[in-house]
């Protein structure tokens, strides 16, 4: 996964690499990957949407569980007041936020959409592996797929967690703040 920006256009690598997710999951586990929607600089794309298929075992049985998809949203990027070191470029402009709910979308002339999609594995899903074609679709008409591809192992998460609350801070941010 990699911060991808409004701004941003497919590398070379990008554009040779395959066009599939990969999701590695336990029973009870949830996998996230992300799919790009790019246009060139005098193409703008509107009522664009991804259908996501049922992913199935090859002998036919559907994965218990899910597959979703949200659209990452953005919002403006201000002056922070500590810089860390592993962030992006304040010259971005924009930072990744919110997920929106799955809706029709434009694309702007030379510009990314993320797209968030999310699988899941039901705690009594079989183990194995499971596979479905995402179709990027624009005025209803098919564009761009990508394979989906989910391996569940034999094993289950727990349903409770061993922690109530997980968090976690910057390095150095508590001392800069309460010197």
């Amino acid at each position: 996964m990699r911060l991808i920006l409004p701004s941003d256009m497919p590398t070379a690598a990008d554009l040779a690499a395959k066009k599939r997710l990969r999701f590695d999951l336990a029973k009870r586990g949830t996998g996230s990957g992300q799919i790009l929607v790019s246009t060139s600089a005098d193409t703008e794309l509107e009522d664009v949407t991804l259908e996501l298929p049922t992913l199935r075992a090859r002998d036919g049985k559907p994965l218990k569980g899910s597959v979703a998809w949200h659209r990452v949203g953005y919002i403006p990027r201000g002056g922070m007041l500590f810089y860390h070191e592993k962030s992006p470029a304040f010259s971005a402009g924009w930072m990744a936020d919110p997920l929106l709910p799955p809706a029709p979308f434009r694309v702007r002339k030379g510009a990314t959409q993320s797209l968030w999609v999310d699988v899941k594995a039901d705690a009594d899903a079989e183990s194995g592996d499971y596979a479905g074609y995402a179709r990027v679709l624009v005025s209803g008409v098919e564009k761009a797929k990508v394979v989906l591809f989910a391996r569940v192992r034999k094993f289950s998460l727990p349903e409770t967690f061993g922690l109530d609350t997980a968090m976690g801070l910057m390095d150095g941010f508590l001392r800069e703040t309460y010197p």
